[in-house]
């Protein structure tokens, strides 16, 4: 059996766009116009997608910041004597 190629699209988003899309940071619009582009197993637009997958997965992991600070404020002293 012969495997034909699919074709591929005509349109590409930009590179920038594919990053963009990564990081979560594309429009509603843009984001659903490069989930369908990317549907269509486009093979110039999963390797860049898929190199930039890589890339965050090098990425040293930063510690999450403490949602709480260490100092206290004068807020926190009133509030606990509002409490007693």
């Amino acid at each position: 059996m012969i495997a034909l190629e699919e074709p591929q699209p005509s349109w590409h988003p930009a590179e920038s766009d594919l990053e963009r899309f990564m990081q979560g940071t594309l429009s509603p619009e843009a984001r659903r116009d490069v989930v369908r582009h990317l549907l269509t197993r486009c093979r110039q637009c999963l390797k860049v997608t898929n190199d930039l997958w890589r890339i965050g997965d090098k990425a040293p992991l930063k510690p999450p910041r403490p949602l709480i600070s260490g100092r206290h404020s004068g807020n926190d002293s009133s509030r606990r004597q509002a409490e007693r």
